[in-house]
C-alpha cells in the first residue's frame, strides 16, 4: 500500500473527481472530520418508500368484530407500493420501517372498547393493541392511534385494523390516516 501526501486534489477544469473504480470500498477511519462546503449528495440515503393515505369517509364498523381500514384518499406513495388498503414492500426496499396510523371513532355511544391494530402479513403485530380498555361510557368520539417500528422484507404487507365494541347506536370511523417510510440506517 502507497500513501500520497497532498493538501488539494482538484479535477481537470469542468470535469468530475472520481475516487476509485465500482466495487472499490474507500475507508475513513474514525477520528476524521469531513468538513462540507458545498453541497453534499450521495450519503445518508433517502427515507424511502414512503406512503401517506387518508380516510376522508365514513366507514361502517360490526359490533366486537375486526374491520380492515379502507383508504380512499392516497397522498403519497413514492414507489406504488400501496395498494388494495396495504403497502407491500417493494424488490430491494426490505429493512427497518416507521409505521404510523390514527383512526377516528364517532357514533359509538356506549362503547367498552377500541383497538387500532397494526397487522403484518395478516397478523397482528401490535405488542398492546392501542386503545381505550374501561367500563362502557357515553363519550361518542374517540381518535386513538398506533405507532411502531417494523422489520419487514421484501413483500411484507402491512395494514390496519380496528376493533369496536359498543352497546348501542353504529360504529363509524372517518378522518384517520395511515403512514410510513423506511429507516436511514
Amino acid at each position: 500500500m502507497s500513501k500520497l501526501f497532498v493538501d488539494q486534489v482538484d479535477p481537470k477544469t469542468a470535469t468530475t473527481l472520481t475516487l476509485g473504480t465500482s466495487g472499490d470500498t474507500i475507508s475513513i477511519p474514525s477520528g476524521v472530520t469531513i468538513a462540507n462546503a458545498g453541497t453534499a449528495t450521495g450519503f445518508g440515503g433517502t427515507n424511502t418508500p414512503m406512503w401517506f393515505v387518508r380516510k376522508t369517509s365514513d366507514q361502517s364498523l360490526s359490533d366486537n368484530s375486526y374491520t380492515k381500514v379502507s383508504w380512499n384518499s392516497e397522498v403519497i406513495d413514492t414507489d406504488s407500493a400501496f395498494a388494495s388498503d396495504k403497502f407491500t414492500v417493494p424488490s430491494g426496499a426490505a429493512g427497518k420501517y416507521y409505521i404510523s396510523t390514527g383512526v377516528g371513532f364517532y357514533d359509538n355511544s356506549t362503547q367498552a372498547y377500541h383497538y387500532v391494530l397494526i397487522y403484518k402479513n395478516g397478523s397482528n403485530v401490535s405488542a398492546d393493541p392501542s386503545g381505550i380498555t374501561t367500563t362502557s361510557d357515553n363519550t361518542n368520539r374517540y381518535w386513538q392511534t398506533n405507532n411502531m417500528i417494523l422489520d419487514l422484507a421484501v413483500s411484507d404487507y402491512v395494514e390496519v385494523y380496528v376493533l369496536c365494541d359498543y352497546t348501542s347506536g353504529t360504529g363509524t370511523m372517518n378522518s384517520s390516516y395511515f403512514t410510513g417510510y423506511k429507516l436511514i440506517t
